[in-house]
């Protein structure tokens, strides 16, 4: 992999305004869309890192002040996140998911983590899930659905779908209906995710079950207090 090997110039109204340079691998995208409806299209480069799923990394460059801000959304699993209109007022949301969920409670495919929205304002990517309950509803719903089918086998995961859902039913303000529906479901065999990892990336002790395991990755990320 040859690093830098994306180079690139912006030009506004003609006038060269910025080059940049990015490394990618197998594949990658440039594209123009008015994501905060002022007339003015951002420029959205995405980069791919390569590997089984990680990872996309997608940039903004906003025009403000007569020059281009860049604003990194970071290095996300998969093709990243997309930018959808969630309610209809013309501006665009990036939608994602919050990737600390990934194989904490189960395997990659066992795993199911709860939406991440992000809204541009100011130059800034702000977080603004929790501004779009229909979206986090229909996810919410989804995740349901995917329980009810992997208890008709009892060799599918899901904890990692159930701890999604709890998080994604804390971010409706459901949170106390999302755990009980956990607690009459999740998997007592499972030992996937209940050890205890310091900040030095060393296993430091280790949760009882899924449920203690759950609600302290659930405090830790801010889905509760």
């Amino acid at each position: 992999l040859q690093e830098n090997n994306l180079t690139y110039q912006i030009f506004y109204n003609g006038i060269p305004k910025l080059a940049d340079k990015e490394t990618t691998y197998y594949t990658g995208s440039v594209e123009l869309k008015d994501i905060d409806k002022n007339g003015i299209s951002e420029v959205i480069v995405q980069t791919f890192s390569g590997g089984a799923h990680c990872c996309t990394n997608t940039f903004i460059y906003q025009f403000r002040n007569d020059k281009f801000n860049k604003i990194s959304i970071g290095f996300l699993d998969g093709n990243g996140g997309s930018f959808t209109d969630l309610n209809g007022d013309g501006k665009l949301e990036f939608a994602t998911y919050d990737q600390s969920f990934l194989y904490r409670f189960s395997s990659y495919a066992g795993s199911f983590p709860p939406s991440k929205i992000y809204s541009l304002q100011n130059g800034k990517l702000m977080d603004t899930t929790r501004r779009y309950p229909k979206t986090l509803r229909s996810v919410a719903w989804k995740m349901y659905q995917s329980v009810v089918e992997r208890k008709r086998d009892p060799d599918n995961e899901i904890n990692g779908v159930l701890a999604g859902y709890v998080a994604q039913k804390a971010l409706l303000g459901e949170f106390e209906q999302g755990w009980e529906f956990m607690l009459a479901n999740y998997n007592r065999n499972s030992d996937w995710g209940l050890e205890m990892i310091g900040k030095d990336g060393k296993t430091i002790g280790r949760h009882p079950d899924f449920p203690a395991a759950l609600r302290a990755h659930l405090k830790q990320m801010g889905y509760i207090k």
